[in-house]
């Protein structure tokens, strides 16, 4: 997954591409270190499940970010669409019951999972339109409740209210299509960094 930023001067990452756009050297790169992450983490006792890495690439050096145990809950409905054998769920299960797992083949598409933010503080259906997201369950889900208090800790990290899953052939499209979903349901778009 590919993060992008809308704003360089906020800390808003919209969300993430998949596949990366990355060389093959670079894959090489980051499947070294993530094999290096895998085998601590047998090591510890961690075998036989989903392992979610995230890093980030500054100045063409990987940094790790985050590591878990876990399926993302925003990428499964993206990789069943971009990856033949993308199934996460089936592949839990597989693991689970002990038989082989099929590898993932990309099969062209790209998927989007995108963050729906905002920079404003207030109840969170006085920013967020619920029932306009509700009636796309596919492509967006909420991170918040109707009633919650969002509170903004920083000037520059704006806070997701909900989030987006596109899929389709560019990056143009996605990030495009993203940005009118945003505008379509969020009530102070103003109050939203866009590029």
């Amino acid at each position: 997954e590919w993060p992008y930023y809308q704003n360089k001067h906020t800390h808003c990452n919209i969300g993430g591409i998949t596949p990366a756009p990355l060389s093959n050297d670079d894959t090489k790169r980051l499947w070294k270190l993530t094999d290096a992450i895998t085998s601590k983490m047998i090591d510890h006792g961690f075998n036989n499940q989903f392992l979610h890495c995230e890093f980030f690439m500054i100045d063409g050096d990987f940094k790790l970010v985050e590591v878990n145990g876990r399926i993302d809950p925003s990428l499964p409905p993206v990789y069943n669409i971009v990856y033949e054998n993308g199934d996460s769920w089936q592949a839990l299960l597989h693991l689970g019951s002990g038989k082989k797992v099929t590898a993932p083949k990309h099969n062209g598409m790209l998927g989007m999972c995108g963050y729906i933010q905002t920079f404003a503080a207030d109840i969170a259906e006085n920013l967020l339109d619920f029932d306009e997201v509700a009636k796309h369950p596919i492509m967006m889900r909420t991170l918040c409740s109707p009633k919650e208090m969002v509170e903004q800790t920083s000037d520059i990290y704006a806070t997701a209210l909900a989030e987006t899953c596109l899929t389709g052939y560019t990056v143009d499209d996605l990030i495009k299509r993203h940005h009118e979903l945003c505008k379509r349901v969020l009530k102070k778009p103003d109050l939203t960094p866009w590029e």
